[in-house]
């Protein structure tokens, strides 16, 4: 173990920690130097010396050079205790050591092999595999689950496409709104590594469905025979109330994650409570609406829909005073309205 160029490498590896990663000597612990004076042992000659001149572990030395090597005399270890502030960096620290071990010299071409191992490498690798394997894991699933259900709902290639884009600008605006609250705001290092891995969901979940609320209240208007444009601005007026009465709702059993101590469930509140906020006021109140009249007619491309024979501001009160007249359930006879001839074309 006291081979006199390993030894002269660890020197300069603890050198290293403290001048390039700003480690304080204290929290180096390795076999080049005193464990309570922290001096430096010049050589391998010198610590050898130390190991034979007094009986075995009856010195802080010798105490720490059987602490920190192996029963065999093979391998040695350089403890890092990284102080409160270093902790708070998620991994930056680690990943510092690995490049510093990897890349530079001599540790990089050492003869000996230098090696980051501990608990926080395991965690950190199987952070780093997380999200690697994460974001194609949710999304090539989310682009299933739309292109498929949505597609074979409406009978539309377009609204799929339209809906991908909405969860999309939901997840953008609740992530930036989130960093922005934690790490600028409130001065945090960021976001807990497994909030956005297990809220995505969640919020790809809470998007998809009101949409499809509002998009098949539409696509019901469509087929009573009112045009694209009518169809939105009934479903609008029809439907509206009752997802903003369930985002409200939604919001506000979330907002209860907003008291608590825990950062973790702190976040993971904040996320969900944006993610409603945003649905519901900003992207079902106006993406939505705003993408279908974009497209109108060209949204059920290919499936086939009824010739619009409603497409005056009139009809809307007109279908609103027939629903009136049948007790509120415009359900219970969706082709009730429609011309014979025109229904049986439609079929």
């Amino acid at each position: 173990m006291l081979i006199p160029s390993l030894f002269t490498q660890l020197q300069s590896l603890r050198e290293a920690l403290q001048s390039q990663l700003g480690l304080a000597p204290s929290a180096i612990r390795d076999i080049t130097t005193h464990p309570f004076t922290l001096e430096r042992i010049p050589d391998a000659a010198t610590a050898y010396q130390l190991l034979q001149s007094q009986p075995p572990r009856s010195t802080p030395y010798q105490a720490r050079f059987q602490r920190l090597t192996s029963y065999n005399m093979s391998a040695t270890v350089v403890q890092v205790l990284p102080t409160h502030d270093q902790a708070l960096g998620g991994g930056k620290l680690l990943r510092q050591i690995r490049d510093l071990v990897a890349h530079q010299e001599p540790f990089a071409s050492s003869e000996h092999g230098f090696f980051v191992v501990g608990d926080i490498c395991t965690l950190d690798d199987a952070v780093d595999e997380v999200f690697a394997e994460s974001p194609t894991i949710v999304g090539v699933t989310t682009l299933i689950v739309v292109f498929v259900v949505a597609g074979l709902a409406f009978k539309s290639l377009l609204i799929p496409v339209r809906l991908s884009a909405t969860v999309l600008v939901t997840l953008i605006l609740v992530a930036g709104s989130t960093i922005l609250f934690y790490q600028f705001i409130l001065g945090l290092d960021g976001i807990y590594w497994f909030v956005p891995i297990c809220t995505s969901c969640l919020v790809i979940g809470l998007t998809i469905d009101y949409d499809v609320f509002l998009i098949s209240r539409i696509y019901e208007f469509r087929h009573r025979g009112f045009s694209t444009e009518m169809s939105i601005l009934q479903a609008m007026a029809k439907q509206s109330t009752t997802i903003t009465t369930a985002g409200m709702i939604m919001t506000i059993a979330f907002s209860s994650l907003l008291f608590s101590e825990s950062t973790v469930l702190n976040q993971f509140g904040f996320v969900l409570v944006a993610a409603s906020i945003v649905d519901t006021f900003i992207v079902r109140t106006a993406l939505v609406p705003a993408l279908m009249f974009f497209a109108v007619e060209t949204n059920w491309f290919p499936g086939k829909v009824p010739s619009p024979i409603r497409t005056q501001l009139s009809d809307l009160q007109d279908d609103s005073d027939s629903d009136s007249d049948d007790g509120g359930d415009s359900g219970t006879s969706m082709y009730s309205d429609i011309p014979a001839a025109h229904a049986a074309i439609s079929v």
